[in-house]
């Protein structure tokens, strides 16, 4: 069986020896956050406490240049992941708590290739 032989241009030998680098844990999944937004900070509070018993992390601020309170709602990206489920519930829990879905942001590791 004869060897096999590839090759990389410089740039993808670069990306390549980032992603294997030391600094970048590959094990580190993905995440996705969910901007949700509440009125009070009562309710803000409870619906924090409603995503973090459904598996999600939770962030609250009060939201820029608003009344109302951002619950930064965030789970990690899964590759059995069914995204649709995870919105609905998502927008169903915000429903449910008298708020507001605005929609979803993926977010990954960066890997910075140098020349």
């Amino acid at each position: 069986m004869a060897d096999k032989k590839f090759f990389l241009d410089f740039e993808a030998f670069q990306a390549m020896n980032e992603l294997l680098s030391d600094e970048n844990d590959l094990a580190v999944p993905p995440s996705r956050d969910y901007y949700t937004y509440f009125p009070s900070v009562s309710k803000v509070i409870d619906a924090a406490t409603l995503f973090a018993k459904n598996g999600f992390r939770t962030s609250v601020t009060r939201a820029p240049d608003s009344l109302e309170w951002l619950c930064l709602v965030t789970m990690d990206v899964l590759p059995d992941e069914n995204m649709d489920e995870v919105i609905a519930l998502v927008q169903s829990l915000t429903d449910k708590m008298g708020g507001e879905f605005d929609g979803w942001q993926t977010t990954s590791q960066v890997i910075e290739v140098k020349e």
